[in-house]
């Protein structure tokens, strides 16, 4: 009688417990569905604005900031409002009565309150008014070569087929000059988005994009020296190939460093076009039809982001995993040091020839001791760095 007694204790707790997580899921998932409709309906508020912010470019034009800018701040409250906040941490409080998704979710609510945190609410309103401006210096710059106006495009278009190496150099210059007035918004948006996370908690804004992917800084650091270590070797081989392809194209010397204005890419992060490879031209069949249905076929294809997801749709194809970041472009358009900027293209650094009769690479070209540099020379990458030979977050651009 006594041991079923007992059983019947255990049964009983048991099933209680199951009861309360039951009870638990149900009400946080109620909270989910909750906050995933209204980010949803913010988040498309902003995109709309955003979208229209880097496409309707009108000389005079102040209504379109002010509504891009007005959709930023209403996500920006929603996301960082202190209720969510508390929710959001009270559950997770009780974890363990909760799915892996729910627990997902709710970690993923805090790390998008932390960028837009109502605790700080002026400072977030500043980071917002910032980041409209740079937006509209950015995509408004009216760009030049020996005084005339060209555009994006057009530069792209240069930057793949000219073959007069002074004409290249004058459109790569052409295409930095827009960080000239890029450049003291880009320190005081530094110092707002560190203030901002700081109030969560994060000890910086990188830390808190690290954090994204659930490591610290140390470790992201590890992992990224890995995959260069990794893929050092090939990169050497790929770094010969291209000096010696590029000096015959454009019928000059063999350098021992890429020039930037020799890459097919103004911010030498892409050498695809190096190669020309026949086959299907997606560019020219795009050609075949509008705008229209270019922007009709990829709505099909776009959704909206869901609450866990890594990036909402405003900030992909950019630089950070957080709303609001725009630092990949705004950095790729900094005036950098006249060394880097008149000679080296990210990661281009290629040391000296190997010695005759030394080893030569598969291609057939001699093969180029890389030396591990102190500070590589990197256009792309503006902020100075620190003595661990990575971005101090603290530190303004050059």
């Amino acid at each position: 009688m006594k041991y079923l007694l007992i059983l019947f204790s255990l049964t009983a707790m048991l099933f209680i417990s199951c009861s309360d997580s039951s009870d638990v899921q149900k009400e946080v998932q109620t909270y989910l569905d909750e906050y995933n409709k209204e980010f949803q309906k913010y988040l498309y508020e902003w995109n709309k604005g955003e979208w229209a912010l880097n496409t309707y470019i009108v000389e005079g034009d102040t209504v379109t900031s002010m509504l891009a800018k007005d959709a930023q701040e209403a996500y920006a409250k929603f996301t960082g409002s202190k209720e969510n906040i508390d929710k959001a941490t009270k559950y997770l409080e009780q974890k363990d009565n909760l799915t892996d998704l729910q627990v997902k979710q709710l970690n993923r609510i805090l790390y998008m309150a932390a960028s837009n945190p109502q605790t700080v609410s002026e400072i977030v309103k500043e980071k917002i008014a910032a980041d409209t401006k740079q937006t509209e210096l950015l995509y408004g710059f009216d760009f030049r070569l020996d005084g005339k106006s060209i555009t994006p495009n057009e530069i792209d278009e240069m930057m793949n087929n000219e073959t007069d190496l002074n004409k290249r150099l004058r459109v790569w210059e052409s295409s930095k000059e827009v960080g000239v007035g890029l450049k003291d918004g880009l320190v005081d948006l530094q110092r707002l988005r560190n203030q901002t996370v700081q109030a969560l908690g994060y000890n910086d804004f990188f830390t808190y994009q690290v954090s994204d992917y659930e490591m610290t800084v140390d470790e992201m650091r590890d992992v990224c020296q890995s995959m260069i270590k990794d893929i050092w070797p090939l990169y050497r081989e790929l770094h010969t190939w291209a000096r010696y392809t590029l000096a015959e194209k454009y019928n000059a010397e063999v350098p021992e460093m890429l020039p930037a204005h020799w890459l097919p890419n103004r911010w030498g992060q892409d050498w695809q076009a190096i190669v020309n490879i026949e086959g299907l031209n997606i560019d020219n069949k795009l050609k075949e039809h509008s705008s229209e249905w270019i922007v009709q076929k990829n709505r099909i294809h776009t959704h909206s982001a869901p609450t866990g997801s890594k990036t909402p749709p405003a900030t992909r194809g950019r630089t950070g995993g957080s709303p609001g970041i725009r630092s990949g472009s705004e950095a790729r358009n900094m005036p950098t040091s006249e060394r880097e900027t008149r000679t080296y293209a990210p990661g281009s650094r290629a040391g000296r020839s190997s010695a005759p009769g030394s080893r030569r690479s598969p291609a057939g070209y001699p093969g180029v001791p890389w030396p591990v540099q102190k500070r590589p020379s990197l256009p792309l990458i503006c902020w100075p760095l620190s003595p661990s030979g990575w971005p101090d977050a603290d530190t303004p651009p050059p």
